[in-house]
């Protein structure tokens, strides 16, 4: 969702409080209260804030002060606007599929990842150790073996090109 909607959203809310006075309305209030934990985040303070209920003040004698519940109402709304513009909406993190392993298999994890690594490494070193010799067995076939007895006798060297 982006922000410019999730501010609609909540400008729409207060407007509502305001037209019918649903402050007292449960549903109004369930409704606003699930808006700020998809927008802030279930465990935020604007959540729980809201979920206390901290603008449902008395007047002195024991009964709801309609008026100022609503001034309270509008402005705990106005101020998580301003949140929103300012610091944008919460945002679920996605989980990685190493974050649902428990902790001891992903320790163990990277060390036999590392280990065959190295088995994979020294297998393919020797194989390819192997062809190498092979080769080398196939070159001195190929030359007559007087002449690799002269070459090493006085130590004759060719040019590189």
């Amino acid at each position: 969702m982006k922000k410019s909607e999730a501010i609609k959203i909540l400008e729409k809310q207060i407007d509502r409080i305001h037209e019918d006075h649903l402050i007292r309305d449960n549903n109004w209030v369930q409704e606003t209260n699930t808006y700020l934990k998809k927008f802030f985040g279930p465990n935020s303070d604007q959540s729980k804030k809201f979920d206390e209920n901290a603008w449902d003040h008395e007047n002195g004698m024991g009964e709801p002060n309609e008026t100022l519940r609503i001034e309270i109402a509008t402005h705990f709304l106005k101020e998580c606007i301003f949140q929103i513009k300012k610091f944008g909406l919460h945002k679920e993190s996605k989980l990685n599929f190493l974050t649902t392993w428990p902790d001891w298999i992903v320790a163990l994890l990277f060390p036999a990842i590392f280990s065959i690594g190295l088995t994979i490494g020294k297998y393919t070193s020797d194989l390819q150790n192997v062809e190498l010799r092979r080769e080398n067995e196939n070159l001195k076939e190929s030359i007559p073996s007087d002449t690799i007895s002269y070459k090493v006798k006085n130590n004759v060297r060719y040019p590189k090109n």
